[in-house]
């Protein structure tokens, strides 16, 4: 699995810039980090979990999950077969100090030993950035993420180039097309890399470009 370092030398290459003379690791850090939370809003990690019921109830937290963004769905096991639960019609949950807790609408309620799995969406990490220290990143995303930093890091130097100088309006405005070109790139990589997600799309899934906001 790639890392922040092996990554941080493919920008480079993208940008002419192998030694770091344009771009301080200061701004491409800040570039993957930009880019890996877009990423993860538009194709973010899918992982299974199960749950076992210590308290009966129609309340459920599941405080295991890490860093859920939202549910996708919900099965009941027992030892013979296993239940899909319709989402609104057998349950809804919120998320409460960053733990879903789930709430059964059935006349069912939960009881002590009950089996349940989950499956939510979550965050990508990339070893060696924001404290990380392994890569869940798919293979199949790292060209997307490398193309994604690259534009943050073309707009992140346009920025503090205008800040400094005031007059280099021509180099922001070059550096400001270059981060469109290539974030483009990374929407076009994202879209063809979806087929590794095999799921459909639930609430506050970002479509496309133009789906620009999560839904409540």
């Amino acid at each position: 699995m790639a890392d922040l370092t092996t990554l941080e030398t493919r920008l480079r290459t993208l940008l002419d810039d192998p030694a770091g003379q344009r771009y301080s690791s200061t701004v491409v850090t800040a570039a993957f980090s930009h880019a890996l939370t877009e990423l993860n809003l538009r194709q973010p990690r899918l992982i299974e979990s199960e749950f076992t019921v210590a308290i009966p109830g129609r309340d459920q937290p599941l405080a295991g999950l890490n860093k859920c963004f939202y549910l996708l769905h919900l099965v009941r096991l027992d030892e013979s077969s296993s239940q899909m639960l319709e989402p609104e019609t057998c349950f809804t949950y919120q998320l409460v100090n960053g733990i879903p807790v789930l709430h059964f609408r059935t006349e069912h309620i939960p009881q002590t030993g009950e089996q349940y799995k989950v499956c939510y969406a979550s965050a990508h990490t990339l070893a060696g950035l924001e404290g990380a220290s392994l890569t869940t990143l798919p293979a199949e995303l790292e060209n997307a993420l490398v193309e994604g930093a690259t534009g943050q890091a073309c707009a992140l130097r346009a920025g503090s180039l205008l800040e400094a100088y005031g007059s280099r309006g021509e180099e922001c405005a070059a550096l400001l097309t270059l981060a469109d070109y290539w974030h483009s790139i990374f929407l076009r990589s994202l879209a063809g890399a979806r087929v590794i997600q095999e799921f459909g799309f639930p609430p506050g899934f970002i479509l496309d470009q133009w789906d620009g906001r999560q839904v409540a």
